[in-house]
């Protein structure tokens, strides 16, 4: 896993997700049920970073994210810029099913894509996110 202060090059990824009402069940963060029509999709929020640790070996990408279903880490990640493509696998850290995420930018530069597993309610589900550069220094101690 890539710890932040150790990358060249960090990004930051802010996203959301969306899950049909049939994937949430009490047990839901609110601890409330909620009432919903089959075709309604619930929106859940992602933050985390993308990079590569510079004492990795490995010439891979690695991450970590954090939503209301709890932290994930992110393996695989391919992040091409010039080719506006993002794709990566992201495992909750209490479970080893993936999820994939698959995303292309859009001209406005916002990435849309969908996300797929086997354990995911539906099959899978739409997604969008920004991603930026961490300026030098985002993830240090101020001194």
């Amino acid at each position: 896993m890539i710890h932040p202060s150790r990358a060249p090059k960090m990004w930051l990824i802010d996203g959301v997700f969306f899950q049909i009402p049939s994937a949430i069940n009490v047990d839901f963060p609110s601890g409330h049920p909620a009432a919903a029509t089959p075709d309604e999709r619930f929106p859940f929020m992602y933050a985390g970073f993308l990079g590569r640790d510079a004492t990795c070996v490995l010439d891979t990408m690695s991450g970590a994210l954090l939503d209301d279903f709890g932290a994930s880490t992110l393996h695989e990640v391919v992040l091409n810029e010039e080719e506006g493509k993002l794709e990566f696998t992201k495992c909750y850290v209490d479970t080893t099913a993936p999820i994939f995420y698959r995303f292309a930018r859009r001209e406005d530069g916002l990435w849309v894509g969908r996300y797929s597993g086997e354990d995911v309610e539906g099959g899978g589900g739409y997604t969008h996110c920004l991603i930026r550069l961490a300026p030098p220094g985002f993830f240090r101690w101020p001194t």
